[in-house]
């Protein structure tokens, strides 16, 4: 994953909780028993494209509430593949992934911290990392802005694919980060940036419409 131009190989690296344990483990990804991402519904990407980008854009909505139902790995496999697509300073791309759907893992987590009663019933949490290549020069702060590129479009490929999903804050939000890089194992240089909970929404929730031309200025700022 780090340097090399092969999604194939990049996501052979990606890093999973170990089956029933807490866990990170670096580990070929058709070996894994709970999710084996694959790039074989690349082939036939046109008979499941998604929704046209512009609508995603302004029905993607923060979903709380899901049903419990599972999701297909395969549309897990689409969310990940369409992250690793976002926008990195210099192609960094600091990132990978814990998959998280151990139940147990789960409780904990919300045992830990209670406010993230929600994701019990989430089809699956992806904690976002940020683990800059050791030999990498882009500062923290620029690392931030990638990790949150990749996030968003996490977000965005999970409405395309007719799923709910939210943004859960981690960094600068107390321990939260700490939380998990104790419960998970991460690497000392690895730091939690933040989760995205995916699943069946029980609710559907209205579009809305936040164009506000008040906050477009022509040329210069008026006033």
């Amino acid at each position: 994953m780090e340097g090399t131009k092969n999604p194939t190989n990049r996501r052979a690296t990606l890093r999973l909780l170990a089956v029933g344990g807490i866990g990170a483990v670096t580990a070929p990804l058709l070996a894994a028993p709970a999710f084996s991402p694959s790039l074989a519904w690349a082939k036939g990407s046109s008979e499941k494209s998604g929704r046209d980008a512009l609508a995603v854009m302004h029905s993607r909505r923060s979903h709380r509430s899901y049903t419990g139902a599972a999701i297909p790995d395969e549309d897990l496999d689409r969310i990940l593949a369409a992250a690793m697509q976002a926008p990195s300073a210099h192609d960094s791309r600091p990132w990978e992934f814990v998959i998280l759907r151990n139940r147990e893992t789960v409780r904990r987590i919300v045992t830990l911290i209670p406010s993230l009663i929600y994701i019990e019933k989430a089809a699956a949490l992806i904690l976002n990392c940020m683990n800059p290549r050791a030999d990498a020069t882009e500062s923290p702060e620029i690392n931030l802005m990638s990790m949150s590129c990749c996030a968003h479009t996490e977000l965005l490929a999970a409405e395309a694919l007719g799923y709910g999903a939210v943004w859960i804050g981690l960094m600068h939000e107390g321990d939260r980060a700490g939380i998990f890089k104790r419960l998970l194992g991460l690497p000392e240089k690895c730091q939690a940036f933040n989760m995205v909970a995916v699943g069946v929404p029980s609710m559907q929730i209205p579009k809305e419409d936040r164009f506000d031309p008040k906050r477009i200025h022509l040329d210069k700022w008026s006033g």
